[in-house]
């Protein structure tokens, strides 16, 4: 039987409520959208810094052959992605340094039970990874940006309500993206951002924490449950599927550097915030080269209007190709 928890279903429900109103939902030819957002570099869905952060409804028609003839769509997802492959091999590290305090500033973070869905109980056993709760191990945490912030205009902003909800196990270097809402998801459109909101940033924070002395044995970010629509097309159209019908058991398709496709994924919502987090803290982790495996799994929770959940597991690697 699958258990999903409380917290997760209802942002779950509520992500479902809002694509389903056309709250996101940009009604421009798909050429004039996919255009406009690459020139918007301030636009961001999850956090990730440069996120293409359009819904590609006139790309859902398969096969592949008949979706590249349109607006140039996989030069350019392939283009994002090795822009964001050269910010992790080539870019300096930002000279901007967070710190726990500036955490405590802007966000607060609550501790839940570890209760994985259903869909990444095959990678967590590839992984070694327990699927049963243990407060010693794993450390579900629940960030949210809770707190007012003096913008950069000088005046007092109330919070934006953005969180990241996510779990840290140091002892596989695991992190687990459950939900993940940037201040564009749930702020009003234009609100100012607090100094300390980035994926990346607030991520690096939580893992350091947590894992301490070990932070430097980040190996796999995992993000389950995917609901951006923008990553779940693409994931369709690499594998050449109808929208909401990619039927990809685990262990799905692997894919590392060598493939357009991998790029293709790295410069996705799900995929350029890890660019940074690995540019940024190269000095901790040393050079990873991310390579992707993406499956689905059959939504069994009757009230979301979604046939098949989507997963993403990132593994990063100490070489282009080889063990992680």
């Amino acid at each position: 039987m699958l258990v999903i928890s409380s917290s997760i279903l209802l942002l779950l429900l509520i992500d479902t409520f809002r694509h389903g109103h056309g709250i996101h939902h940009d009604h421009q030819p798909a050429s004039q959208r996919l255009n406009h957002d690459i020139a918007q570099k301030d636009i961001i869905l999850l956090g990730f810094d440069d996120d293409l952060a359009y819904n590609l409804t006139a790309f859902t028609t398969s096969p592949r052959s008949a979706l590249s003839k349109r607006d140039n769509y996989w030069d350019n997802v392939v283009c994002r992605g090795e822009t964001a492959l050269n910010r992790i091999l080539h870019e300096p590290p930002s000279t901007q340094v967070w710190t726990q305090r500036d955490f405590s500033r802007y966000w607060d973070s609550d501790n839940h039970d570890f209760n994985p869905s259903e869909g990444i109980h095959g990678a967590l056993d590839a992984l070694g990874i327990p699927k049963e709760n243990d407060p010693d191990v794993t450390f579900y945490l629940e960030a949210d940006q809770s707190f007012e912030f003096r913008a950069q205009h000088g005046r007092m902003e109330p919070a934006t309500g953005e969180f990241y909800y996510q779990t840290y196990i140091p002892s596989s270097g695991t992190i687990i993206g459950h939900a993940n809402y940037s201040p564009q998801h749930q702020a009003l459109p234009g609100a100012a951002l607090p100094p300390l909101w980035r994926w990346s940033d607030v991520t690096w924070l939580l893992w350091s924490q947590k894992a301490g002395v070990r932070a430097n044995r980040l190996r796999q970010i995992i993000h389950e449950t995917i609901t951006t629509p923008s990553t779940r097309e693409l994931m369709e159209y690499i594998e050449v599927a109808e929208p909401d019908d990619l039927d990809l058991p685990y262990p799905g398709t692997l894919y590392d550097l060598r493939t357009e496709d991998a790029k293709a994924l790295l410069g996705s919502p799900h995929g350029v915030g890890i660019s940074y987090l690995l540019r940024d803290h190269r000095n901790v982790l040393g050079m990873r080269y991310p390579a992707v495996r993406i499956w689905t799994a059959r939504n069994t929770v009757p009230l979301l209007d979604q046939k098949f959940n989507y997963f993403m597991l990132w593994y990063l690697r100490n070489t282009v190709q080889g063990p992680n």
